[in-house]
């Protein structure tokens, strides 16, 4: 089986990443991989494993029609000089706008199978209400999802969204989170001592995020002020980068625990804060899966998270951390002041969320890649 994907990762192109690694172990169970990558420098094509090859867009403009023209343009290419086969090789785009958008228009062209995955719950309100492009994502869901061949989704969540209200056949949707090696996390050693980095603190939160609204950063800041009030050694570590950055920053200025709030760049590698973390909050307003909150229960810290993605399936209320909701600041504070003056159950509340992740997420990387083939495979049986 050839596999032809629309991708948005540019991590792909970074040598050593995560992505690329992943990308390149998906020849386990294809024998060329294709990867149109929707990118706005000016990459050239290349190979990064003599199976899988790397055709970056390389518009510095997004969405305009040469934008989508130019996926298309390679991908036809692509397909016409590797021989792809509707019988035998198929399709997988990363999201159903940008990437679905130029892939169903190469289905219907070339009857080459199609999956379209879908990684957020792009349904609730606060996803469409966000953006123009999350409304364009909204409204080509609605379009596409129904025309796929076959549809890859992260959560239960999502596939009953797609089945009770989109009227899409159960028999066409494979349920396949993200892949996280826990047993690696939990077996990791960290890279550095936050709380050494933070002397002045003993008591630290993390939160690791992209700086971007859908993340409702700004409520970990005003939980901060809450519990500056009574708690003066806790200090709350944001890391990450995004268009956010700088009204949080303003934000934090503004607050009255500014010196107890430090910002830090992103990171590929989580590991080293989250076991210096005490806490991990995770409160966004919606999410498709939920990495951060798997890799943070890996590392045995308590998690405080609003009701999203994978939450309310590891997450139990009191036992593993806390679910609260999206804006409630005076929550996060009450459970944060609690976890820092109880530390017994505190470390007990670690040590289920680790035993939680390793129990109920237990893929190993063989039957994963075995699942995500299958997933693919849907594809061919026309349902």
């Amino acid at each position: 089986m050839k596999l032809l994907m629309f991708s948005l990762d540019r991590m792909i192109l970074e040598d050593g990443s995560a992505s690329q690694k992943k990308i390149i172990e998906y020849v386990a169970f294809a024998e060329e991989i294709h990867v149109i990558l929707f990118s706005f420098r000016g990459e050239s094509s290349h190979l990064i494993h003599p199976r899988v090859f790397i055709y970056p867009t390389s518009h510095y403009f997004r969405f305009n029609p040469w934008y989508f023209f130019r996926a298309f343009a390679m991908a036809r290419t692509i397909i016409r000089v590797r021989n792809f086969s509707p019988e035998k090789d198929v399709m997988t785009a990363q999201d159903v706008f940008p990437t679905g958008v130029a892939a169903y228009a190469v289905r219907k062209l070339f009857g080459i199978p199609l999956q379209l995955q879908v990684h957020i719950d792009f349904f609730k309100a606060r996803f469409r209400t966000e953006s123009l492009m999350n409304r364009l994502y909204f409204l080509c869901a609605r379009f596409l999802l129904p025309r796929a061949d076959a549809v890859r989704v992260v959560s239960a969540e999502i596939r009953e969204y797609l089945v009770d209200v989109m009227a899409i056949k159960p028999k066409k949707i494979a349920l396949l989170p993200v892949f996280c090696d826990i047993r690696f996390i939990v077996d990791a050693a960290p890279r550095f001592d936050l709380h050494k980095k933070y002397p002045d603190h003993s008591f630290l939160i993390v939160a690791i995020a992209r700086f971007v609204p859908q993340k409702n950063l700004e409520l970990c800041i005003r939980s901060m002020d809450l519990i500056f009030a009574s708690h003066r050694n806790i200090g709350l570590v944001l890391v990450g980068s995004g268009p956010e950055e700088h009204r949080l920053r303003s934000l934090s200025a503004a607050g009255s625990a500014h010196k107890n709030i430090f910002f830090e760049s992103w990171t590929d590698t989580a590991v080293s804060y989250n076991k210096g973390a005490d806490v991990f909050l995770f409160p966004s307003w919606y999410e498709g899966w939920g990495l951060a909150v798997i890799e943070a229960m890996a590392c045995g810290v308590p998690v405080v998270a609003t009701p999203v993605g994978c939450v309310p399936l590891l997450i139990e209320n009191g036992k593993s951390g806390y679910i609260i909701e999206h804006d409630d600041a005076a929550a996060v504070a009450q459970h944060i002041r609690f976890l820092y003056e109880n530390c017994a159950s505190r470390l007990a509340m670690g040590a289920f969320a680790r035993e939680a992740v390793l129990t109920r997420l237990s893929y190993d990387k063989t039957a994963y890649f075995k699942e995500y083939a299958q997933a693919l495979a849907i594809a061919f049986h026309g349902a």
